[in-house]
């Protein structure tokens, strides 16, 4: 087969091997647009039969959805997902050191769930539901323990300081037949009260005396780029064993998170007013009409490794990587190595010495571009031209969060040293601290705070909300 673009290639499913990358790009284009196409048409027949109704679906994380995520929300009403904290955290921690994975065995990550709703806003333009919550074990999961006592609550909230307008529970009762016999709802078998029930009988209270529906997400001052088809090439052309698009993406998001950001993410084809630093954490393919997006930007960009590392027929540019990004940072990827996990390579910035792991890449920087970090021989790991940055390895996670840390003192956005396993959200003027750990911690509340649910002292488990217009903690522009 001659590749000229892909948009002239027509793959019928069945015909794709791994052998040729861009074949397999090809096809996971094909049968994206196929899905779509068959998405859009059941839409429309529900708008020609139901009119005036909501539309939605409910996503599962798009690592697993095999589909463009922003091409299945173009036409829905609303974006929804379905939450399994404990579940996802089994399968993530399957194999961790066992005092991580016991750590969260009843919680889940601190921002395993705050990920995927963020993710999942933005995937219909902010609309957002969780369709299936987490009340009780579930029956897929290698293992599936019951959630620590309060744990249920604290991730209904959370799933509305994220932005959720509807929180629904799968299920309302757990049926005693069939395949998901053992996967717990609200209510036993029996019909009787499950454990979960008195907390959501405390979280209708608090959510009608709050009003929680009154008050906006609202933007925040970060983004993060997230695209599919990045996820797809990254898959395809691994290249070295611990390269991993989803683990990179969410240390990414997750160090944002632990310095008390918001994130939002949105897509390459968003636009990228009212945000005082985008970050893109793989982008491979990067179009002409995305760089004058970025050259007229008034933020701050980061782009990560592999970046306009492919053309849209999956080769190498021309001119070799970053491609069109050169336009706007004259350096060139001469090469790329890839680590063994346990052999990571000095990585100095800032008179420290930090770790650049598994992916390496070989920088050749022109005239007027500043190296931020370089590798133990002196050639630059991190450059720098104007507001753009390109990062050219996966790096550890202490340099990570400095380093982000700096970057938004820089732009003036606001961060937090919060303790362990503390996460911070905003909804309008409501401020939201979620303690995930069992002991009580401190909330970074100003003093003028006013609570509306708990304390400063933000119990084991539990969460608070306070509110204070005029000094609120607040990253938003």
């Amino acid at each position: 087969m001659e590749y000229g673009s892909f948009d002239d290639i027509e793959l019928p499913i069945g015909t794709v091997t791994e052998t040729n990358p861009a074949h397999g790009l090809a096809y996971r284009r094909y049968s994206s647009d196929k899905v779509i196409e068959f998405h859009s048409r059941m839409i429309a027949v529900i708008r020609t039969n139901a009119p005036g109704k909501w539309i939605t679906h409910n996503f599962i994380p798009k690592e697993d959805l095999g589909v463009d995520p922003y091409a299945l929300g173009a036409e829905l009403d609303i974006a929804s997902y379905d939450n399994y904290p404990l579940g996802r955290a089994d399968m993530a921690f399957s194999d961790a050191p066992p005092e991580v994975a016991s750590r969260y065995m009843r919680t889940g990550h601190p921002d395993f769930a705050s990920f995927y709703h963020d993710t999942s806003r933005s995937f219909s333009g902010g609309d957002y539901w969780v369709m299936e919550q987490q009340p009780g074990p579930v029956n897929w999961a290698p293992h599936n323990p019951r959630p620590a006592p309060g744990m249920v609550r604290l991730w209904s909230w959370e799933a509305f300081a994220h932005g959720a307008s509807c929180v629904s529970y799968f299920r309302w009762r757990q049926v005693p037949f069939a395949q998901e016999q053992m996967h717990a709802g609200l209510r036993r078998p029996d019909n009787t009260n499950a454990s979960a029930w008195p907390e959501i009988e405390e979280l209708k209270a608090e959510l009608d005396s709050l009003g929680i529906n009154g008050f906006t997400k609202t933007r925040s001052s970060v983004a993060v780029i997230t695209d599919v088809q990045a996820l797809w090439i990254t898959n395809i052309q691994q290249q070295g064993a611990g390269y991993n698009f989803t683990k990179l993406e969410f240390t990414y998001y997750s160090t944002l998170r632990r310095l008390g950001i918001d994130v939002d993410f949105i897509s390459k084809d968003s636009v990228f007013d009212g945000y005082a630093l985008v970050i893109a954490p793989c982008l491979p393919i990067i179009d002409d009409e995305f760089v004058t997006k970025c050259a007229r930007s008034d933020a701050h960009i980061i782009f990560g490794p592999r970046s306009g590392s492919k053309t849209n027929e999956f080769s190498i540019p021309a001119k070799l990587g970053p491609g069109s990004l050169q336009s706007l940072l004259p350096i060139k990827i001469l090469s790329v190595e890839t680590l063994r996990p346990a052999c990571p390579v000095p990585l100095h910035w800032n008179e420290g010495i930090y770790e650049a792991t598994c992916w390496c890449e070989e920088i050749e920087a022109g005239e007027g571009v500043d190296t931020i970090a370089a590798y133990d021989d002196g050639s630059p790991a991190i450059v720098c031209n104007g507001q753009v940055t390109y990062v050219g390895t996966v790096t550890d996670e202490a340099f990570l969060k400095q380093f982000f840390q700096d970057t938004c003192e820089t732009v003036g956005i606001p961060t937090h040293e919060l303790p362990d396993d503390m996460r911070l959200c905003q909804r309008g003027e409501l401020n939201f601290a979620f303690n995930y750990s069992k002991n009580a911690q401190m909330a970074p509340a100003p003093q003028s705070a006013e609570f509306l649910i708990g304390r400063r002292m933000v119990g084991g488990h539990d969460l608070s909300v306070w509110r204070c217009p005029e000094t609120a903690l607040s990253n938003n522009p």
